[in-house]
């Protein structure tokens, strides 16, 4: 995803994201979706840093985790 994307996400935005290798998931392919929370910045380049989720997946519903940009693959809507 390119930065101009990244300049779009903020709290309430629906994203897609696939989970770390360290994660372990049995299906790294697997696209998740949640709702960001809050959104951690960069002092010098404004660029996300981290993104602070709640997971709208359903049997996962309010699931909160830390999601880093290079996990997200979509923002929804856009």
């Amino acid at each position: 995803m390119s930065k101009a994307r990244f300049d779009i996400i903020d709290a309430g935005t629906i994203i897609q994201y696939v989970l770390l290798p360290s994660s372990q998931p049995t299906n790294p392919n697997k696209l998740w979706r949640g709702k960001v929370e809050r959104v951690t910045r960069s002092k010098f380049d404004r660029g996300i840093v981290t993104c602070r989720i709640q997971s709208i997946e359903p049997g996962y519903e309010g699931l909160e985790e830390y999601v880093y940009p290079e996990q997200i693959v979509n923002v929804e809507g856009q």
